[in-house]
């Protein structure tokens, strides 16, 4: 069965709606600090609490946006990590359950160590805070990998900015590893506390890259989906100069062109305009904060909405 020239319009309109719901549901247009790591300060203990900082689970939450798989081979590019971001995911929610089960145990030591006052209580602290700072850090280590290997999967970034989040994101895993083998070593409350004092230090640094990483994944995503639309749109725009309609058709199809052509402009300067600030944002050298990534992610409702206008009018487009 021959398949039309329509045929082939529809089926990559489609495609691009699923596209379309895909960068919906993965929060392209919401923050995905719903759902995202947030890293709360560890607080350095004094001597008349437990030995090491209290650790919250909202520390850490769940990675759910990043687990979609991306829709068509011609709409993203060939997934080269996806036999590792399955594992990556299956550890990842491995370890997530983990942490919790360790810090529910840490609350509870803590809670008996001030009762008790004990020695016995003080060791069996010690061992929970050493474990719960070591669970912390290996799911930190986990989500890492995993935005890292989403942002070299994700087209529509600008080279340039994907390697520099990307050796931000290394080197924000390096130090969580670094901090990892400091956590190893630390056998008593004092050797902790300096721990909990590191970790401090560190969560601006691992906030940095990993909203770094997902704002670019976002923008990227939404950035695909207007250069699809304008390849398909270029397409049926040579569809129809191939194939003249009638007079009243060219009519249509003209005001239609015209239409698409003005929601795609504003598109594309909508998506330049938070490219561009993301661009002054990295040569002034600003770190990326949970409110920042929010506010970028915010920002990319407009273009979004701009598209969701142009597919609507492509699926009219495509009839005329």
């Amino acid at each position: 069965m021959l398949i039309t020239r329509s045929q082939e319009f529809r089926f990559v309109l489609t495609v691009l709606f699923l596209l379309f719901v895909y960068v919906l549901m993965s929060g392209a247009t919401q923050a995905f600090g719903n759902t995202v790591t947030t890293i709360a300060q560890a607080e350095t203990p004094s001597e008349s609490e437990t030995p090491a900082a209290a650790t919250d689970s909202s520390d850490i939450e769940s990675i759910e946006t990043l687990e979609a798989e991306p829709v068509g081979q011609f709409i993203f590019n060939r997934q080269v990590h996806a036999e590792e971001r399955a594992q990556l995911q299956a550890l990842y929610k491995a370890q997530i359950a983990k942490y919790r089960t360790s810090e529910r145990q840490f609350t509870l030591d803590k809670q008996q160590y001030a009762q008790l006052q004990t020695l016995v209580s003080l060791e069996v602290a010690v061992r929970s805070t050493r474990e719960v700072y070591l669970d912390r850090s290996k799911v930190l280590v986990t989500y890492i990998e995993l935005v890292r290997l989403t942002l070299q999967d994700t087209p529509g970034i600008e080279l340039g900015a994907k390697d520099r989040a990307l050796v931000t994101l290394d080197e924000a895993r390096q130090d969580l590893l670094t901090h990892q083998d400091a956590i190893l070593l630390s056998e008593d409350r004092i050797a902790l506390g300096a721990r909990a004092s590191e970790f401090a230090l560190l969560t601006a640094t691992i906030n940095d890259a990993i909203y770094r990483g997902l704002l670019l994944i976002n923008l990227g995503k939404v950035q695909t989906l207007s250069d699809q639309s304008q390849i398909l749109f270029d397409d049926i725009l040579q569809y129809h100069t191939d194939n003249p309609g009638s007079a009243l058709q060219e009519s249509q199809r003209t005001r239609a062109r015209q239409e698409i052509e003005r929601n795609l402009e504003r598109t594309k300067n909508s998506l330049k305009k938070i490219s561009d600030n993301y661009s002054r944002l990295e040569a002034d050298n600003d770190t990326i904060s949970r409110n920042t990534f929010n506010r970028y992610s915010g920002d990319l409702s407009t273009p979004y909405s701009q598209l969701s206008n142009v597919l609507s009018y492509l699926a009219e487009f495509i009839t005329i």
